[in-house]
C-alpha cells in the first residue's frame, strides 16, 4: 500500500491542511502506528489508527513551528511488515 504524509501542514484553523493525516491506499494494513518526534528525537506524539490525525499540538498546547520526524509501522493483512521514515514541517 501507498502511504503518504504532506510535506508540510498548517495547524492554524483556516479549515485547510490544519490535521496531518496519511493518505493513501490503506485497506490492507492491520496494525498501524504512527510517532512523531521533535527535533532532538524526542517522541511527542503517537497515532495508534490509520485514520487518526495530529492537530499540531503537545500536551494541549501548540507545538513550535519547524520541522518533525516521523516514523510509521504498520502490519499488512498478510503478515508483512512496512516502515517508513521522513519529515513533516508545522507553519502557523
Amino acid at each position: 500500500p501507498k502511504m503518504l504524509l504532506p510535506e508540510a501542514f498548517t495547524p492554524n484553523n483556516d479549515a485547510e491542511n490544519d490535521e496531518l493525516k496519511v493518505y493513501g491506499s490503506l485497506g490492507r494494513i492491520s496494525d498501524f502506528k504512527l510517532d512523531i518526534y521533535n527535533r532532538w528525537g524526542v517522541l511527542i506524539h503517537t497515532l495508534n489508527d490509520k485514520s487518526a490525525t495530529w492537530d499540531g499540538k503537545i500536551d494541549g498546547n501548540d507545538a513550535p513551528v519547524g520541522v518533525y520526524q516521523y516514523k510509521i509501522t504498520a502490519k499488512l493483512v498478510t503478515g508483512e511488515d512496512i516502515e517508513k521514515k521522513g519529515n513533516v514541517i508545522l507553519l502557523r
